[in-house]
């Protein structure tokens, strides 16, 4: 986990779906620094010749407008480029200031990595990379594309919310994935229902 022990919880609340789930939700502190998430390694995948996207849901919780913090969503600097071939040791598909998500709705935010031998660089996009709003479909925020280090068999999954100093705002995340895109990934229609 990212930040203090204490600045993690794991709870029971209902989920994007409607259901009573388990939820991790951030606990902010007065500093400027890491208020909660995550580092999840993810080991063997098939290569880096192949596309993935990362997915986590994230909802913004409770009426706190002022110094909310930001929302990352990312991945690991070590198997990362951007889409031109340089490294990229700190990458993002989304830094997103919490207020821009709705209050009390859950989101979804979708990354997308190319593979490293796409020449496409980013001409032709995933159409489905963003944060949407589950209750009504709506797009709050584009995210970035971002690109596998050739030979890389690992990635990892970083979501975060970090810079808030207002200790009655906080994140809940849920449902993260990670998945190979080769047909068989999530489709945006199935990611909202």
């Amino acid at each position: 986990s990212i930040g203090t022990a204490d600045a993690n919880s794991i709870v029971w609340d209902v989920d994007p779906f409607g259901s009573r789930s388990l939820v991790w939700t951030t606990i902010n502190d007065a500093a400027s620094d890491a208020d909660g998430g995550w580092n999840k390694t993810i080991k063997n995948l098939p290569g880096s010749n192949k596309p993935y996207m990362s997915v986590v849901y994230v909802r913004r919780n409770g009426s706190e407008t002022t110094n909310l913090g930001e929302f990352y969503h990312g991945c690991d600097g070590n198997h990362t480029l951007n889409l031109n071939d340089t490294p990229n040791t700190n990458p993002y598909f989304i830094g997103l200031d919490v207020s821009n998500l709705p209050i009390d709705v859950w989101c979804v935010s979708i990354g997308f990595l190319q593979a490293y031998d796409d020449t496409q660089n980013g001409t032709a996009p995933p159409t489905i990379n963003g944060v949407y709003r589950l209750d009504t479909g709506e797009q709050v925020s584009s995210t970035t594309v971002l690109k596998m280090k050739q030979n890389s068999t690992q990635q990892s999954q970083r979501v975060y919310h970090f810079y808030s100093t207002n200790t009655a705002a906080n994140l809940s995340f849920s449902h993260p994935g990670f998945y190979t895109v080769d047909g068989n990934e999530p489709g945006l229609g199935e990611l909202l229902a």
